[in-house]
């Protein structure tokens, strides 16, 4: 067994045990670069994280595609996947915020914070505003 094998059993663990935003984020690295300064290098950090074992999903409904595009922006990289969880690919408190205010805007308003944490990728959050969508029709 790997160790990435080894990570996933643990996560599996964790997301049955507890709420998502106590999850914590665990990129398996070579080693931790430094600047000069001898400060932790988030730059070269994100390029040697290793990738998700799960390959990626593409959007297949609107709603997912307008969440990987809100993503994309709040993110300032490309989010292709709707498997991804927010707090895995670095999202925090204010990027959740920020993220609850995109969907406001641009999809419902009925959306608030703790739907960001209670769901656990961005599939089951646009799967949530479809949800929303439904019954704010009726």
């Amino acid at each position: 067994m790997d160790n990435l094998e080894n990570i996933e059993l643990v996560k599996d663990h964790l997301y049955a045990n507890l709420p998502m935003y106590m999850i914590p984020n665990v990129l398996p690295v070579d080693c931790i670069p430094l600047t000069l300064q001898g400060k932790i290098d988030h730059t070269s950090l994100r390029q040697r994280i290793v990738p998700a074992t799960k390959p990626p999903k593409p959007a297949s409904t609107e709603t997912e595609m307008i969440m990987l595009e809100l993503l994309t922006k709040i993110f300032n990289k490309p989010i292709e996947s709707v498997h991804l969880n927010f707090f895995e690919i670095g999202g925090h408190s204010l990027t959740a915020t920020s993220l609850i205010s995109a969907i406001r805007d641009k999809i419902v308003g009925q959306f608030n914070l703790a739907d960001v944490f209670r769901e656990t990728s961005f599939e089951a959050l646009a799967n949530h505003i479809d949800n929303i969508l439904q019954v704010s029709d009726l």
